[in-house]
């Protein structure tokens, strides 16, 4: 672990299409926020499934 406390990274399953060797994710510390930030999937970095908000409101 490194960056503990000033650094962190929400991972998404979307593909990096020009290098699909890549996957997004938002990196931010104190300060900077970067949503296109991507890294190589060979890290292995988990992925958490979010419901659209979106499709919530269309089930309503």
């Amino acid at each position: 672990m490194n960056n503990v406390g000033s650094n962190g990274n929400y991972w998404s399953s979307s593909l990096n299409t020009d290098n699909p060797a890549n996957a997004y994710n938002l990196n931010f510390n104190s300060d900077n926020v970067n949503p296109a930030n991507n890294n190589n999937r060979y890290y292995g970095q988990s992925v958490r499934p979010v419901l659209s908000l979106c499709f919530c409101l269309a089930d309503m």
